[in-house]
């Protein structure tokens, strides 16, 4: 994971790290999940970058909007200062 640059919290920050190439109709939103003990070993941080392989193989589950939203998994409070 390399870190990125520019607004970490936009909705879709630019990636000025990888030399701002990718189009904004490149960009999709997913949801992903981390095994915990991974997690643990290696925390994620905001502003970060990745490469990540997508498979499409396996299309048995629903899409991503037909899901329901949920409550967020973690949360903090740092910025509620």
């Amino acid at each position: 994971l390399g870190a990125g640059t520019g607004s970490a919290f936009a909705l879709l920050p630019a990636q000025n790290a990888t030399g701002n190439w990718i189009k904004i109709v490149q960009r999709v939103p997913v949801r992903i999940h981390v095994n915990a003990e991974e997690l643990a070993k290696h925390p994620l941080r905001v502003g970060l970058s990745t490469q990540v392989e997508v498979n499409l193989r396996d299309q048995s589950g629903p899409v991503l909007a037909q899901q329901p939203p949920q409550k967020a998994s973690f949360s903090t409070n740092v910025y509620d200062r």
